[in-house]
């Protein structure tokens, strides 16, 4: 059994449990403890994530919504220029009593309560995150892809294609 208690990753739903029809709702924050995402997108570790949810009792758990706000840091898949911007996460999903483990029962928004009556907040978070992620992100729709103008230009030896410039010229 994992300790829940006094960890912020876990919510205590345990009177929402105690009647079917109960409904509730949460705010509050927590910082990440590690680097969720991807090498191009993700959230670093330390981030503060804000969770305002609502939690309804049904027969068989708890059904979850609402939003998570966080800062998420992105690298252009062309200019590899960075940016940190805010996200809107939309979770919806919903917590059985028993345990998630029939793979023809498996969806992507079913999940299973820790410890009998414990939300993982972190997990809700990385899958909502990884619905939102690009493959290729960008910073604008009308980047320049700056790659060849770094090769030529000399103000970029620091670059992330300062690399590249040094391979170029061995060539």
């Amino acid at each position: 059994m994992k300790n829940c208690e006094n960890n912020p990753q876990y919510l205590n739903v345990f009177d929402i449990l105690k009647r079917t029809g109960l409904r509730g709702e949460f705010s509050f924050k927590f910082h990440i403890t590690g680097f969720l995402g991807t090498e191009m997108e993700g959230i670093a570790a330390g981030e503060v994530a804000e969770f305002k949810l609502v939690l309804a009792s049904v027969s068989d758990g708890v059904y979850l919504s609402g939003t998570i706000l966080v800062n998420l840091t992105t690298t252009c898949s062309r200019c590899l220029k960075t940016q940190n911007r805010r996200i809107e996460l939309r979770p919806q999903a919903f917590y059985l009593h028993e345990t998630v483990v029939d793979e023809e029962n498996l969806d992507e928004n079913l999940y299973s309560l820790v410890n009998g009556h414990y939300i993982d907040l972190l997990e809700i978070l990385r899958d909502s995150l990884f619905e939102k992620l690009e493959f290729n992100p960008v910073c604008d729709a009308n980047c320049t892809n700056q790659f060849l103008e770094t090769l030529e230009d000399d103000a970029y030896e620091d670059s992330p294609f300062a690399e590249l410039r040094a391979l170029k010229e061995k060539l």
